[in-house]
């Protein structure tokens, strides 16, 4: 066990270096920074003294060694759009996007994983035809068309909603359901799925002529075994949901990491871009490694070699 953690481990601080080394090299294939952030009628000298600032006049090894040194530090270094240090602001979208995340997830997992089960035991009855279309209509609905009619419906003909920033707990309601959409159909058609796959196995055949309730036997048995695929899909769901959406997150003027992202690429804000991307690498490496700890809990016949 130690072993495999350690080597996860490992794999994790590789692919965050990785993603680290391509974001350095790739903002300055780009062309020179200097040319983007200075008007045409900027002097040598002012370009000489902004170059010298931003450390561009180093060698480029030189650049790699204190880019890396910076990430280690969490010094993302200063916002070119706000002036601000890229820390100080990331401090302040994290949490509104995991409070965001939060509350979607728990909305997935309560409605999705229910209606699948419910769908895989009364397969071609009502409850099963409402799953699947719910699961329709969420891989079908664009998010920003979603979001402007929940918009217009609970918050400007009815007025029982915020529509936008997050002052209110009841603002976490219209984004979280619209941003949510999407995993609550990917994840009701998964367990749907594997329950049914799942059912048809002899050991729950034999369980059921012992005698043992259908209730005991879905719960304990089938689901138990039927969650690693729906488990693996959403790790990946609060990986998506913990980077933000840029497009729910501007439409509902949520102060996250997804409308933070959009206006640093827009101002080609290039520090605020490194330090949301590297952020987005360690939150997917983080959820990726504990749910391959979480696969050992679920299942007893994982063994980590």
């Amino acid at each position: 066990m130690i072993r495999y953690l350690g080597t996860r481990l490992l794999q994790a601080f590789a692919s965050i270096l990785g993603v680290a080394t391509a974001v350095f090299f790739l903002a300055r294939m780009t062309g020179d920074p200097i040319a983007l952030l200075l008007p045409d009628s900027a002097t040598t000298e002012m370009r000489d003294r902004l170059r010298a600032m931003l450390g561009l006049d180093k060698p480029l090894w030189q650049q790699y060694v204190d880019f890396l040194h910076n990430l280690v530090t969490f010094d993302f270094g200063t916002s070119l759009r706000t002036g601000r240090p890229v820390a100080e602001m990331l401090s302040q979208a994290l949490p509104a996007t995991a409070g965001l995340a939060a509350v979607s997830l728990i909305i997935i997992i309560l409605f999705a994983i229910p209606l699948g089960i419910l769908g895989a035991m009364h397969r071609g009855k009502l409850v099963d035809s409402f799953g699947r279309l719910i699961a329709l209509l969420g891989q079908s609905l664009p998010s920003f068309w979603l979001g402007i009619v929940l918009i217009l419906i609970f918050g400007v003909f009815l007025h029982w909603l915020p529509v936008a920033g997050s002052r209110y707990w009841t603002s976490y309601i219209l984004p979280a359901v619209t941003i949510g959409l999407v995993p609550v159909a990917g994840i009701v058609r998964l367990t749907r799925s594997s329950m049914l796959e799942v059912m048809k196995a002899d050991y729950l055949m034999m369980a059921a002529a012992k005698g043992v309730p259908r209730n005991r036997i879905v719960v304990k048995h089938a689901l138990r075994n039927a969650l690693i695929p729906v488990l693996t899909f959403t790790g990946l769901t609060l990986c998506y949901l913990l980077n933000g959406s840029v497009v729910v997150e501007n439409v509902f003027a949520w102060p996250g990491l997804g409308r933070m992202i959009l206006d640093s690429v827009t101002f080609r804000d290039f520090p605020t871009i490194t330090g949301v991307v590297m952020t987005i690498a360690f939150v997917y490496s983080l959820v990726n490694f504990l749910v391959d700890v979480l696969y050992g809990l679920i299942d007893p016949r994982i063994r980590y070699r």
